[in-house]
């Protein structure tokens, strides 16, 4: 903050694009409020909040202004919405090194600004309305003040959110959650409509807790798997067979070598290019 060099240069280029009234970064470890004056006498308001800790500066009202005759609504970004259409087979649940497309090296795609014609398919999708339908489903129990109850409580279970799932079809791109599998196919809570209320996480069962911990253990996993090799095909010898069964005879410990004198013995000369340098006066 104090050398100007907060943020990333990515963002920067994406909030002198758009241009925003507001512009908010949550969890950048530190408080910051700035205005951003562009080009065109627009001014962005941009506010940094800290972590989630206690004694932290992580929350904070903004009262925007809103005619009392409009509607409350939100729209998706056309733009954006191209852009994940277009960057779907990009998408990756495993833990090993994802490379991205660049423009040495490959004829596939690697830039994408999404075209007209682009855009008015991915419109099309959407039967030419981009409002966010108000479908907000509760799938899981919201946090109740009191005592605790047991002392150790395991970490829920990854669930099918059908908000996620309605965008995920309609895009026609791939849910992360349904790629990572964490949740069985043959669970039907959330097909079902079961609320979030009716189920008591007080009466689990251990059987039930420790499948939860494998699913969220293979959820959030980065370790790599252990590399194991296949058996050999080749078939190994019958080394009983070649066994000797003879005595081995005594032999001494040493061998002697004759020296024949016939063969004069010559020191053996450094030779290279600077040779004489390390050449005696007696050579």
């Amino acid at each position: 903050m104090e050398s100007g060099k907060l943020g990333s240069k990515p963002c920067e280029e994406l909030l002198k694009y758009l241009q925003p009234s507001y512009y908010f970064a949550a969890h950048l470890h530190c408080k910051f409020a700035a205005l951003f004056k562009h080009d065109s006498k627009r001014v962005t308001k941009f506010l940094s909040l800290d972590k989630c800790l206690p004694q932290k500066r992580f929350l904070q009202f903004v009262d925007v202004p809103h005619g009392p005759d409009s509607k409350i609504e939100l729209k998706y970004d056309l733009e954006w919405l191209t852009i994940l259409s277009l960057t779907n087979h990009l998408v990756s649940v495993k833990s090993g090194i994802n490379y991205m497309p660049s423009c040495t090296g490959t004829s596939t795609r690697w830039e994408f600004n999404p075209s007209e014609a682009e855009k008015s398919a991915v419109y099309r999708k959407f039967s030419e309305n981009l409002v966010i339908p108000h479908n907000f489903t509760k799938t899981a129990k919201g946090h109740v003040e009191g005592p605790l109850q047991r002392k150790f409580s395991h970490q829920p279970r990854p669930k099918l959110n059908p908000q996620t799932t309605l965008f995920c079809k309609t895009l026609n791109v791939d849910d992360p959650m349904v790629l990572l599998g964490a949740l069985d196919e043959t669970d039907g809570r959330l097909e079902s409509g079961d609320s979030a209320d009716s189920t008591d996480s007080e009466g689990s069962t251990d059987s039930e807790v420790e499948d939860d911990a494998v699913i969220y253990e293979t959820f959030i996993s980065t370790m790599p798997t252990k590399f194991k090799l296949p058996k050999p095909k080749v078939e190994q010898p019958d080394l009983s067979a070649m066994t000797n069964t003879s005595p081995v005879p005594n032999e001494p410990d040493s061998i002697a070598v004759e020296n024949d004198s016939s063969t004069p013995s010559h020191p053996k000369k450094f030779k290279g290019r600077n040779a004489s340098l390390y050449e005696t006066e007696d050579t």
